[in-house]
């Protein structure tokens, strides 16, 4: 079926004048069925948390991948951080004082709205992750508590999450700075850290980094936490790479102009999944460790 998004949600299609740049997205096709029943069976949760300013329609990619690994994806969208969200059929835009425009700062003030917002968004996220319960009780593994998933703010978001929640079973943070008291805490749980070859959010700077204020944080999350880490950066990428920006059609001009690196966008996203996947099964299941190596600190 086509993955156009539905109703208002078209409007994450780029705007004019810059929207000749970018393909239309009634050419892009997924396996995804709308509003189909949930498969026989029990299922862990899984909450996905977009980067900042993004919505969870964006993140198509991932969250295929991983339902059709037998996990209950939700994607949270969340309101007024998000440049688009649809309530109702009615739009919400963002607010500066939920979306700031220094969060990519390394000023101390930037750090402390961060550490406030993921407060908020892991709230979100873990919220989420009752709804699922409630909502299909009979479909969710109540063996196994919910794990998160979250691309750059989000994926601070999703670690902040997991520490709050005593069942949190896995987080995964995709090229995100952290924020929070996780930084100083850490997590109980299992951890992955993927990062784009530009960034140090792993605890240890990819080749083309510029900027190694996030290393700090990041060895400090990994020195507090007590479960498993594993991190590993996607040669090539950039910070796109981990959305569905990787497999829109983008003309030349626009896809030099946003953050998608030399590698190929379908193969940064097959990559993650792999990654995403071997991870959760390992932190879910017991099966054998996934390829990434165990983090340094």
């Amino acid at each position: 079926m086509s993955s156009t998004p539905p109703g208002e949600w078209s409007r994450l299609h780029l705007k004019s004048p810059i929207a000749v740049f970018q393909g239309p997205f009634d050419t892009l096709q997924d396996r995804a069925l709308d509003r189909v029943a949930v498969a026989p069976g029990r299922f862990p949760v899984v909450v996905l948390m977009p980067g900042m300013g993004l919505s969870a329609p964006m993140y198509a990619a991932l969250a295929e991948d991983l339902a059709s690994h037998g996990y209950l994806v939700a994607g949270v969208t969340p309101t007024y951080s998000a440049n688009l969200t649809v309530l109702g059929g009615k739009t919400v835009e963002s607010k500066p004082e939920a979306n700031p425009p220094n969060l990519g700062d390394s000023t101390e003030s930037s750090q402390q709205v961060g550490d406030h917002l993921v407060t908020v968004w892991s709230a979100d996220a873990r919220f989420a992750a009752g709804m699922v319960a409630k909502q299909l009780p009979g479909s969710v593994d109540s063996a196994v508590g919910p794990s998160y998933v979250g691309h750059s703010f989000g994926g601070a978001a999703s670690l902040e999450a997991c520490r709050q929640d005593q069942r949190c079973a896995a987080a995964v943070d995709l090229d995100g700075s952290q924020f929070g008291d996780v930084v100083t805490k850490g997590v109980k749980a299992p951890i992955m850290l993927l990062g784009a070859d530009d960034s140090c959010i792993t605890s240890v700077c990819g080749p083309d980094a510029k900027n190694d204020t996030d290393r700090n944080r990041a060895l400090s999350l990994l020195k507090a936490s007590n479960g498993a880490a594993w991190c590993a950066t996607i040669p090539g990428s950039r910070h796109f790479n981990f959305t569905d920006y990787g497999v829109y059609y983008l003309a030349y001009p626009l896809r030099k102009f946003l953050p998608l690196g030399s590698v190929g966008p379908r193969h940064a996203l097959t990559v993650t999944n792999g990654y995403l996947n071997a991870f959760l099964s390992h932190a879910i299941y017991k099966t054998p460790a996934p390829g990434a190596p165990a983090c340094r600190t």
